[in-house]
């Protein structure tokens, strides 16, 4: 049986940012593992599958247009173009526009495949001015390509390079060019290419310095290497470049630094900055040799210390943020310092002999890498967590989030149930939540824990409003004392940063960015609106717009958000009467003040107005708009005119509605009536009601999840270190699944955390909840135990609203040495439990209620998965694949029946029948393994299990679940069906978990730990033709083979088995990246292969299942 498999959810775990300068402006480069994704303005991403591993990509600005290059575990070094060619952009007679894309433009192999500490490939590092390249392996070797604008791809016809024909580019780059260098015994930590001095004459422009960070036998030091291009180029220069590289060095560093990141400076000729893990800075110049200085030299310029700059908590007096990456501002002269605890500091050099000026900004996420983009704007990607596209002011020192960057790595769990798919993930989403009341400011901890900090006004005080951004800066109006103040909201505090008296009582106040700059607007009951700029020393007044009579006390600002089109800002004031009034917004930059142009003026209700926004911070051109019922506003640019359009939204006897979060597409919103309180998301550009998808945060990481379909809730198994200590901690929650309530909360002993769970049934109406866990301890100093623990739950009826519907109580426990690695249901009465290399086999004594032990079985290696079908077990090893055991109820015993004939690490299976089991492994392979014979046929009792089917994903699969996803698309026309097929029914009635009757396992989905969701289906017999034929008419068109290696087969192929009776969907889907004329092509030898002569039929037929690829699960 062949089978499809697609990316039911494309992978968030972006290891790095860049910026590409193309001819249309700076594009944002995310790079993953396997894949590159081109970052729009919004916040979304195009993604590009590269079928292929990524060591390491950097940019190299040529002459013409920019490349992007790749080194992968394929040996490979690949130089890429961004094709820019967009069908959003063009004619729609043009037949040759397409999306934006990545094309191959140059590529030949500089190492063997796989991973070797000695083969280059594991760093890239390019000159400033695109003279030069280096390629480093970890330890020994790397290549140094000397780049030269004259030469062209098609130059080195002797080699394995093989470049695309689509493309005319041509890459400074010949392979005769290269230089291997070998250092025996050395490390390569990191490397830059340093700056030439301008002022010292022509000839030192000819000169390449490139300094590498090197360690060798626990010492750091740095090695100094000079290319010096030859005059006249010789005419056979591939003999004789080596001699032209002269290495000065070693210049030991300090013995007790330990170097981090390294950054040349453009103002500061053969100067580079070396930050170490204390938080100290090098300033490094090197001096090379002349007539006046016979020797080469390295001079620490300066040293200087970051650590007073950062608050650090009392408790981290030993280990510090480090320095993970610099971004260059447009001041040449200052920097932008990202830490790996989110820090964000401004650095400022001036002349080599005074000392940099460091100012710190405020803190984010965890951060892995950081991007200049354009003018003020940043690329920020999280390390694990979401990353975010920043507005960084160098002037105020103030930092906006333009949008989010969604990272949901890494997912460890996987539940569908009744069309819903639930996937646990490390983001946790939020810092924390600020409670605005009255008498107080109050900072939650994250997902509302305990308290971190609070504000409190001084006496005879009182809280009116409040608005804040989403950095951390709230702005609250005391109406008596007619006085705004700003506060910052830290990790764990709450500072007063000034007062500003602003002359009358504020009615409402809204916050936001235009122009450019931070504003905070005051409604105010006079009636008018005062503009404030927002600094790092707190408010300045920029404009007044007054709103004439107030009429009789109704005309007074009741709500304010700023909508945009283009480059157009328009400021709405909701009032008291139900009107709304829409000014145009201009900045002077004389007298740093704004002005106001009246648009159009609306009556849209007889109830005070509130606007909601369809960002948290710089929304669009749409607006929601509450007053006697929901309206959407738009703001319509048509050729330089503004317009405002007001629509009725259907929803009725609205009576409150708010932004829940900007993150989604389309925005979800909480609406609620007199008797409701709805989530709802809401395409707000055509106002149709679409489904919700949940996010909701638990506040500590999830690790297992399943669903209980007797209370529809979910019961997730959090864990956590805790603080100054290296145990984890566990904690059961059970939560609603629509709305993220938590109703219960049950904790583990301290150093106790979960490792499984399950929902093990005893029979018809009758299951319990049992938890795997891990260091447990009866008492301080002795050994670590596992644990079963067995719950009970039930739903409760309770008189008070406060109290939850629901009742978990501990019915019991079974301790064991080992870690309980994995639980399952087992035969409607039994449970199977892993710990260590131990199967047991535990059942409850129906007098006394308690665990018992009926049998055990040793195995060779430690367990890591459990799935069951029936009597038989399959059972995955740490370094054994996967083996079938059979349980006999009478004598008690388990069977081994089979094993597989390879060793493998799985990281989990899931039975498809009583004979098939679906194996996912730590390398990224998804196979299948059959029994080719019953488990009762002992004259053959070798036989291994036979390999089905088999493909490489790419990623390390950590959980396989079977189900079905509700879509809303027919795939029964495209030869899809289920998974199992209807000969595997042998034991129909089982209802063991994790194995599901035949009419319902119709997908398995597979999570991993980089974020991706994949889903597996079964193939009609009759279709597969179809299917492998547009397969393998894709992996060779020249747009859509792959980028790296070029050998898509290669990547998709396992270490034991090449790709076998799968087709990828992920490959089809690179139709949707090729232009009218090229998806003509593709169709026509598409239908030339399987022999249909209808060509409308074949274009019908490819379309669809391109579209079906969105969305089937």
């Amino acid at each position: 049986m062949a089978v499809l498999t697609s990316t039911f959810r494309e992978s968030s775990a972006w290891t790095r940012s860049l910026t590409l300068h193309t001819s249309k402006g700076p594009r944002g480069i995310l790079v993953s593992s396997n894949k590159l994704g081109i970052l729009s303005q919004d916040g979304s991403i195009k993604i590009h599958p590269l079928f292929g591993t990524i060591l390491d990509a950097a940019i190299l600005d040529s002459s013409k247009e920019p490349f992007l290059v790749v080194t992968c575990t394929q040996g490979f070094l690949s130089f890429l173009r961004l094709n820019l060619d967009s069908g959003s952009f063009s004619s729609l007679q043009n037949t040759n526009a397409h999306p934006d894309r990545f094309e191959l433009v140059h590529q030949f192999q500089i190492a063997p495949p796989g991973l070797n500490y000695t083969s280059p490939g594991q760093k890239i590092s390019v000159d400033p001015l695109s003279r030069a390249m280096a390629v480093f392996a970890h330890q020994t070797t790397f290549a140094f390509f000397v780049l030269d604008p004259t030469l062209a791809s098609s130059s080195t016809s002797s080699s394995s390079a093989s470049s695309s024909s689509s493309s005319s580019a041509k890459v400074p780059f010949s392979r005769e060019y290269c230089i291997t260098v070998r250092e025996e015994g050395w490390s390569f930590w990191d490397a830059v290419f340093l700056y030439p001095d301008s002022e010292a004459g022509a000839g030192r422009l000819d000169v390449v310095t490139l300094a590498v960070v090197v360690c060798k036998n626990g010492i750091f030091s740095i090695i100094i290497y000079e290319y010096k291009k030859p005059t006249p180029q010789p005419p056979l220069f591939k003999t004789t470049p080596a001699n032209h590289l002269t290495k000065y060095g070693p210049f030991p560093l300090p013995s007790s630094l330990l170097p981090t990141t390294t950054h040349a400076l453009p103002t500061h000729p053969l100067s580079f900055l070396l930050f170490t893990d204390t938080l100290d800075m090098l300033h490094i110049t090197h001096t090379p040799t002349t007539p006046s200085t016979p020797q080469t030299t390295l001079t620490h310029t300066s040293q200087t210390s970051l650590i007073d700059q950062i608050p650090l908590p009392p408790t981290s007096t030993s280990t510090y943020p480090l320095i993970t990456s610099l971004a260059q501002t447009p001041s040449q002269n200052t920097y932008i310092l990202a830490t790996d605890s989110g820090h964000i500091l401004t650095l400022t050099l001036t002349n080599p002999g005074n000392p940099p000026h460091v100012t710190y900004i405020t803190r984010r996420n965890h951060t892995s890498h950081l991007t200049h983009l354009a003018n003020d704007v940043y690329i920020l990607i999280g390390d694990m967590c979401p990353g975010e596209v920043l507005s960084i002011s160098l002037s105020t020192k103030t930092v906006t989030r333009v949008c989010r960057i969604e990272n949901t790595a890494p997912v460890l769990d996987v539940v569908v149930s009744r069309g819903v798919g639930y996937v646990t993930s490390g983001d946790v989403g939020v810092d924390g939540v600020v409670a605005v009341y009255a008498g107080v400011v109050v900072l939650f901890g994250r997902g509302g824990g305990e308290e971190q900090g609070r504000w409190v006004p001084d006496d005879g005080e009182s809280i009116t409003c409040a608005a804040g951004d989403e950095d951390g800066v709230l702005v609250v109006s005391l109406g008596a004392r007619k006085e705004v103040v700003v506060l910052r909201v830290g990790v764990d505090v709450v500072v007063e940063v000034s007062r500003t008296s602003v002359g009358f009582e504020p009615s409402t106040l809204g916050f936001d960015v235009v122009k450019g700059r931070k504003v905070v607007f005051v409604g105010t009951y006079e009636p008018a609106v005062l503009v404030l700029e927002v600094d790092d020393v707190g408010l300045s007044f920029g404009g007044v717009l007054e709103l004439g009579a107030d009429n009789g006390g109704w005309r007074i600002p009741n709500s304010i958000c700023v909508i945009r089109s283009g480059g157009e800002e328009v400021l709405a004031i909701g009032l008291r009467d139900g009107t709304a009034l829409f000014y145009v917004l201009a900045y002077n930059v004389i007298t740093s003040s704004f002005g106001f142009k009246l648009l159009d003026t609306i009556k849209v209700g007889l109830e005070p107005i509130r606007f909601i926004p369809t960002r948290a911070l710089l929304s669009d051109s749409h607006i929601l708009v509450l007053s006697d019922k929901v309206w959407r506003a738009s703001l319509i640019e048509n050729e330089s005119t503004l317009t405002i359009e007001l629509n009725y939204v259907c929803i009725d006897n609205v009576t409150n509605v708010a932004l829940l979060t900007s993150s989604t597409t389309p925005p979800t919103y909480i609406f609620s009536t007199p008797t409701t309180l709805s989530f709802i998301s809401i395409d707000i550009t055509s106002s149709v009601i679409q489904t919700i998808r949940h996010s909701h945060s638990l506040s500590k990481p999830p690790r297992r999840i399943i669903h209980d379909h007797a209370t529809n809730t979910l019961i997730v198994a959090c864990n956590k270190r805790e603080s100054g200590s290296a145990e984890m901690t566990g904690e059961i929650k059970l939560v609603d699944p629509e709305t993220g309530v938590q109703y219960l909360r049950e904790m583990l002993p301290k150093g106790e955390s979960c490792y499984s769970m399950t929902v093990w049934n005893i029979k018809d109406q009758k299951r319990y909840i049992c938890i795997g866990t891990a260091g447990y301890r009866e008492a301080p100093g002795v050994k670590s135990q596992g644990r079963v623990l067995v719950y009970s739950l039930k739903e409760v009826e309770n008189k008070s609203p406060y109290k939850p519907p629901y009742k978990i109580k501990k019915l019991g426990e079974y301790k064991l040495p080992e870690l309980v690695f994995a639980v399952c249901s087992f035969m409607k009465s039994y449970l199977l439990v892993a710990s260590g290399n131990c199967l047991y086999q535990l059942k409850i004594e129906a007098e006394s209620r308690a665990l018992h032990c009926g049998a055990k079985v040793e195995l060779r290696y430690p367990i890591r998965s459990l799935s069951v079908s029936g009597s038989n077990i399959f059972v995955g090893g740490a370094n054994d694949s996967v083996s079938l055991y059979s349980f006999e109820p009478r004598t008690k015993q388990f069977t081994f029946c089979r094993s597989d004939d390879l060793t493998r690490t799985p990281s989990d299976c899931l039975s498809l029948s009583t004979s098939k089991v679906l194996v996912a492994d730590k390398s990224g392979e998804l196979y299948c393994l059959t029994n080719p014979t019953p488990n009762t046929d002992r004259s053959q009792p070798h036989i291994h299990f036979k390999t089905s089917f088999c493909v490489n994903l790419g990623e390390t699969i950590t959980r396989l679940h079977a189900g079905q996803m509700d879509t809303g698309f027919e795939v029964d026309d495209l030869g899809i069906c289920s998974i199992q097929e209807d000969e595997d029914m042998e034991e129909p009635d089982t209802i063991d978990d994790g194995v599901k009757r035949a009419k319902e396992l119709k997908t398995v989905y597979a999570v991993s730990i980089l974020g991706s969701v994949f889903s597996v289906r079964g193939l009609k017999e009759e279709s597969v033709e179809r299917w492998k034929a547009l397969q393998d008419v894709l992996s060779s068109f020249p747009a859509t083979r792959p980028l790296l290696g070029n050998d898509y087969m290669r990547y998709r192929s396992t270490a034991s088995h090449g790709m076998q009776n799968v087709v990828d969907g992920d490959l089809i889907r690179m139709y949707e990246l090729l232009s009218e004329a090229e998806k003509q092509r593709v169709v026509d030898e598409w239908r030339f292969c399987v022999g249909l002569d209808d060509e409308v039929e074949a274009k019908r037929w490819v379309e669809t299942v391109v579209r079906g690829l969105r969305t089937i699960g």
